[in-house]
């Protein structure tokens, strides 16, 4: 994403301020500032993710009835997988 660095740390001020992250120093080099998503940003991501993901299992499953790939992820593993194969919780 290409912006200028004044917008960046704009930005992240705001993110700050509005309680989805925390800014701090680097413990190294204290001209950096690390981030860290607060529990707010967690939750709110979890809680994205309860309801995207079945969608996403459904739309699969759907579009794995239309046309079967035997070498699918989801073929090969018996159910619900990511794109390299790894099983959805």
């Amino acid at each position: 994403m290409s912006c200028a660095e004044s917008t960046t740390r704009l930005l992240l001020r705001n993110l700050e301020s509005d309680g989805w992250i925390r800014l701090f120093r680097d413990a190294k080099d204290q001209r950096l500032k690390e981030f860290q998503p607060t529990e707010k940003f967690n939750s709110v991501v979890m809680e994205w993710l309860r309801f995207v993901v079945p969608l996403l299992i459904e739309a699969r499953d759907h579009l794995e009835k239309l046309a079967p790939a035997s070498g699918s992820p989801a073929a090969r593993t018996g159910g619900a997988a990511t794109a390299d194969g790894e099983p959805l919780p």
